[in-house]
Formats: C-alpha cells, sequence, structure tokens
C-alpha cells in the first residue's frame, strides 16, 4: 500500500498533504522541490526512514521511503520539519502469541516437567547391573584353591619345630574337607577309607611334643600322612 504526502518547496519544504493512516512497513511518497538530490539523501542518513528511491520530475523530486519504527518519526529536509506517526499492524493479542519470548521462563535451567526421575532410575539400574556383572566375573578369575592343593601347600611348609602340629592339621582339614568329618575339632571317628591305625598315627602327632622322645622320624610321619591322603583321594601312586 502507498500513501501519499505531496509537498513543494521554494527553499523550504512545506507540507500540502498527509495520511493518517500509515503502518510500518508501508511505502511513502512525498514530492518536493527546491531542494538537490543530495540534500535529501543526507536527510534520510540519520533518520529512522529508510529510503527506497527518488525520482526526478518536472517540478522537483518524487522520494519513496518506509520505516519499521512505530510511533512519531521524525524526518527534517532541508530545513523543513516533517512528522509521521506509523501506527503498528500487530495488536494486543497478536503480541501474546510468544509469550515465552516475553517472560523469564526460558532462562530456568531446568523444567519441572522434565522425567528426572526415570532418568535417575534408570541410569541407577544400568549401573547396578553393570556393577553386578563386574562382581561376577571377578569372582570368576579368583580361583579358589582345592583341597589337595590346600594340603600339599601345608605339607611343603613345615616348621621345623612345629611340624607335627602342622602335619597333623594338614591331614585333618583335608579329611573333614572329604569326609564331613570333624577331625580339626578333635573327634576321631573311623570312616571308611580310614582305618584304625590312622586315628593312633593322628593321636600320635597330637602328643609328640609331649612324649619327649628324641628320635627324627619327621620324614616318616610325612610319608604316612601323605599315604592316608592318597587313600582318601582314591589314588593309588603317592604325591
Amino acid at each position: 500500500m502507498k500513501k501519499l504526502i505531496s509537498i513543494f518547496t521554494f527553499v523550504f519544504i512545506s507540507f500540502f498533504s498527509y495520511c493518517k493512516d500509515i503502518n510500518v512497513g508501508d511505502t511513502i511518497s512525498i514530492t518536493a522541490n527546491g531542494i538537490s538530490q543530495q540534500e535529501i539523501t543526507d536527510a534520510f542518513k540519520n533518520s529512522k526512514f529508510e529510503l527506497e528511491s527518488i525520482e526526478k520530475e518536472n517540478n522537483g523530486y518524487l522520494i519513496k521511503f518506509k520505516t519499521f519504527f512505530p510511533g512519531k518519526n521524525e524526518l527534517l529536509i532541508g530545513n523543513k520539519k516533517i512528522i509521521i506517526d506509523t501506527k503498528s499492524v500487530l495488536t494486543e493479542k497478536d503480541k501474546n502469541i510468544y509469550d515465552n519470548l516475553t517472560d523469564k521462563s526460558d532462562t530456568k535451567l531446568y523444567n519441572i516437567n522434565f522425567p528426572y526421575g526415570v532418568i535417575l532410575s534408570t541410569l541407577f539400574l544400568i549401573l547396578s547391573a553393570f556393577y553386578l556383572l563386574k562382581s561376577i566375573r571377578y569372582k570368576k578369575s579368583i580361583k579358589i584353591p582345592s583341597p589337595e592343593q590346600i594340603f600339599n601347600e601345608n605339607i611343603n611348609n613345615l616348621n621345623d619345630s612345629t611340624w607335627p602340629f602342622q602335619l597333623s592339621m594338614a591331614i585333618r582339614e583335608y579329611i573333614d574337607k572329604k569326609l564331613n568329618t570333624h577331625f580339626v575339632n578333635g573327634i576321631y571317628n573311623v570312616v571308611p577309607p580310614l582305618k584304625n591305625e590312622d586315628i593312633d598315627f593322628l593321636l600320635f602327632l597330637d602328643n609328640y611334643k609331649f612324649s619327649g622322645e628324641e628320635k627324627n622320624i619327621k620324614e616318616k610321619s610325612i610319608d604316612t600322612v601323605k599315604e592316608i591322603f592318597n587313600r582318601i583321594r582314591g589314588e593309588n601312586n603317592e604325591i
């Protein structure tokens, strides 16, 4: 839509006609004489108006321009001041279309409707499952020594001063694990494949340090314990 304002000047521009309803973005046209094209161009440089064109006419210039600033805006051409009241095309209802741009709701760092609980619960379950799997793999990676391995380790680490007790404990622990007995607690029962001689030998080991015997029977005692071990283990060859 074009709004026409006619202006005639001799040394200055005089205002002839003015259209009241000029909206933001409308093209406004005025005619002027008695002023140079350069003066017209300079007048728009520091104004709120955007110059579209200047056309030469017989009686002066046809000037076309527009503004995007609502309200009363001044334009000084030569020594003539023109005041143009520009109307906004937005109504109060239109201004509320983008409420989120005018309030402070977008400045919040969190949203109360965001499912924080669901996300945290999911993360907790994932971490718990990961920890459980890691624990299971760690337990599998730890090799638990067998009763035979424990017995052999005890036999190989006998002390010269306490070997009777250590030897007795080594075979008693193995007997309990394999035959489900209570030899470690001192309850000796003849359970196959054990024999009465085996019980007598264990009692001998338990009392050896109190017997006062001076004979060195360590190697013979070790051999006897290994024989009991092999018999319970079910193997004929010695360890």
